[in-house]
């Protein structure tokens, strides 16, 4: 027997799924952009909301959520579009020289 799934309500928000190049992980990730109802009228700017979720979830984890969803149709005008990325799957580790990772392995963290 298989489980059938119901279309998700996404309140009249659009999902949008795009490929970009990152030059952090060295090759194309999928991102989800969720524009809520009313986002493409033109009638202003929307901010941006970057949602970096956890370890090993994809682009379509949160988008595929019915409750992500109400929550952003309550904030009406307010509402952000946010982007989904795909992440990397390797880890949690950013090796880069940043004042952050000097206070870490100096155990002033």
């Amino acid at each position: 027997m298989a489980t059938v799934f119901a279309p998700v309500d996404t309140q009249g928000a659009e999902v949008a799924h795009l490929t970009v190049h990152s030059r952090a992980v060295g090759r194309d990730l999928d991102v989800a952009v969720v524009l809520p109802a009313g986002a493409t009228d033109g009638a202003g700017k929307r901010p941006l909301l970057v949602f970096l979720h956890g370890k090993s979830e994809s682009a379509d984890t949160y988008p595929g959520d019915e409750a992500f969803f109400r929550a952003l149709a309550k904030l009406g005008d307010r509402a952000p579009v946010v982007a989904f990325p795909e992440d990397d799957g390797d880890s949690y580790w950013h090796d880069r020289a940043s004042v952050l990772s000097h206070k870490f392995r100096a155990g002033l963290w």
